[in-house]
């Protein structure tokens, strides 16, 4: 999102209404299980600001999937512009496909699981 994030303002300046989903894990989690190192550290964004930047949307907040759930109902329902909702979850947080595909990596390279 740190790369493209901006581009948010043409949505606006077209009118547009896309949801878009922020996964916040504090940095490039995938990249952490695969090959970790000082390169998987990202600046932190307020991202709670990105709408205000761009100069229209919505932004929430969610870290529960009841909150998820209530912020989709909600951008769903919505056409006001953007609707940003920024998911945060632990940092260390993977998916059970990429724990089992980065498992497999190791092995290959001789590693450890």
């Amino acid at each position: 999102f740190q790369m493209t994030g901006t581009e948010l303002s043409t949505a606006v300046r077209l009118g547009l209404n896309p949801i878009v989903l922020i996964f916040n894990n504090d940095g490039y989690g995938t990249m952490r299980k695969i090959r970790d190192g000082k390169f998987n550290a990202i600046t932190r964004w307020n991202y709670t600001k990105i709408c205000e930047l761009v100069g229209g949307g919505d932004y929430a907040v969610a870290s529960t999937k009841g909150e998820l759930d209530g912020a989709i109902r909600s951008a769903l329902g919505s056409d006001d512009g953007p609707r940003v909702i920024e998911i945060r979850y632990p940092r260390d947080t993977v998916s059970p496909q990429l724990a089992t595909m980065t498992d497999e990596m190791a092995k290959a390279r001789g590693g450890k699981k």
